[in-house]
């Protein structure tokens, strides 16, 4: 499984959760993250949630695995800082090295901060074509036989 793959030591993932120009009014982006590293955990990786921070960005070296779980501040359009166009470059290198993102839900809103950020992601939050469909319970249904999928269940969650 690439990365994942860690011989003897447990494999590592960093969760960051949107705060600030990251944050929105819809999504509770810390309980979210809690609740993927309590996922996780219970499949043998050891995760941390943090704050999405161009600092932190700068050192994923070690990270076996980036989740974002963070949306972007409508009413924050300014220019992105030199610490955050540094952190984006750097997350950028992790993905491009073939390194593995885990981009949830809104995240697609936040990487139109980032020029090409669609194309890292593989999609975009647009505004004034994307929408999101009433709040209503749905199901997520795991594929057993995939390798990414087979320790995870099948679940509901309310979005």
């Amino acid at each position: 499984m690439g990365y994942m793959t860690t011989g003897n030591r447990r494999p590592s993932a960093r969760i960051f959760v949107g705060v600030e120009r990251f944050a929105d009014p819809w999504h509770d982006f810390r309980a979210s993250g809690e609740a993927v590293a309590t996922a996780l955990h219970a499949i043998g990786v050891d995760a941390r949630v943090e704050d999405f921070a161009p600092d932190a960005l700068t050192e994923l070296d070690t990270s076996d695995l980036v989740v974002i779980n963070a949306g972007y501040d409508r009413s924050t359009n300014v220019p992105l800082s030199k610490a955050w166009t540094d952190g984006f470059a750097s997350l950028s290198q992790y993905i491009n090295d073939g390194r593995p993102l885990l981009a949830l839900h809104s995240t697609a809103a936040t990487f139109r901060a980032v020029d090409g950020g669609h194309r890292l992601i593989g999609g975009a939050w647009i505004d004034g074509e994307s929408m999101h469909p009433p709040r209503t319970l749905s199901r997520v249904d795991t594929d057993p036989a995939h390798a990414l999928t087979r320790q995870c269940a099948s679940f509901e969650t309310l979005d």
